[in-house]
C-alpha cells in the first residue's frame, strides 16, 4: 500500500473523514467512531486496551502502531483486508493509503461512505516491506480477528484479497475462483472481492473490483426496500 502524502486527516479525532472533505467524526485512537455511545462500542474499546500491546509474533516488535479497525461498531457491514501498510503502520488505521483511496473512491460511486461500516485487517501489524502475511502470523492474530467478528456481528462481510477471503471462508482457493458471489457462513455472508491494490494496478482489475462492489450495493439496496418505511 503506498503512502500518502497527507497522512495527517486520518489520524487524530474529530478528524476530516475519508468519506469526505469537510465531514468530521469523533475517532477514537483505536480508529473506533464514537465508541462510548454504544454498548458494542465500549465493548470492543475495552478489547482494543486489551490487544494494544500484543507480541505474539515477531510484528510486535518491527511494527510502529497496532491496527486495530475504523469504523463504527454498530453496522451490520464489515470489510477485512490482509494487513496494514506503511502509512496503515504510521497512522494506526486501516486503509488510509493508496488503496484506501481506490477502496473510498468505488464506494464512493456507489453512494457508500467510509463511516457507514468497520474495516479490519486480518493482520494488526505491518509485515516488513509490506511483504505477505504468514500463516504463522495469521495463526497468531486470528483470535483477534475472531473476537471482533463476535461483537460486530455483522450480516455481510466484504472479504478483500486472498488472503482475507482465504482466512474468513477456511479455504485455500484463490481470489478468482472467490470472487463474483456471496458466500453463505454459520453467522455472516461473504463477498470476496480483488484487493483494491490489484485494482490501482490495473484498470481490469478496478472493473471487477466495482461489478462485485455492485452486488454488495445491490444487496444492500434490497434489505432497504424491505425494510418498513
Amino acid at each position: 500500500m503506498a503512502a500518502s502524502p497527507k497522512p495527517a486527516p486520518y489520524g487524530a479525532n474529530k478528524s476530516a473523514s475519508p468519506s469526505g472533505p469537510g465531514s468530521a467524526v469523533n475517532r477514537h485512537p483505536s480508529g473506533l467512531i464514537a465508541p462510548e455511545s454504544t454498548a458494542k462500542g465500549r465493548a470492543m474499546l475495552k478489547h482494543w486496551e486489551e490487544i494494544k500491546g500484543c507480541q505474539l509474533c515477531p510484528l510486535g516488535k518491527t511494527r510502529i502502531k497496532f491496527v486495530y479497525g475504523m469504523g463504527r461498531a454498530d453496522t451490520s457491514l464489515v470489510f477485512i483486508g490482509e494487513a496494514p501498510g506503511q502509512q496503515e503502520d504510521q497512522t494506526g488505521l486501516p486503509f488510509v493509503g493508496a488503496s484506501g483511496k481506490m477502496l473510498d473512491s468505488i464506494l464512493g460511486s456507489l453512494g457508500m461512505s467510509r463511516d457507514s461500516y468497520f474495516i479490519v485487517n486480518v493482520l494488526k501489524c505491518r509485515p516488513p516491506d509490506n511483504r505477505n502475511p504468514l500463516p504463522d502470523e495469521i495463526e497468531k492474530c486470528a483470535p483477534h480477528l475472531e473476537k471482533q467478528m463476535e461483537m460486530l456481528a455483522p450480516k455481510y462481510v466484504v472479504a478483500l484479497g486472498t488472503f482475507a477471503a482465504q482466512s474468513i471462508l477456511k479455504t485455500i482457493k484463490p481470489i478468482g475462483q472467490l470472487r463474483g458471489r456471496w458466500h453463505q457462513m454459520p453467522a455472516f455472508e461473504v463477498l470476496p472481492v480483488y484487493h483494491p491494490s490489484a485494482a490501482c494496478r490495473s484498470g481490469a482489475n478496478k472493473k471487477v473490483l466495482e461489478d462485485d462492489l455492485a452486488l454488495l450495493k445491490k444487496r444492500l439496496d434490497g434489505d432497504k426496500a424491505k425494510s418498513p418505511a
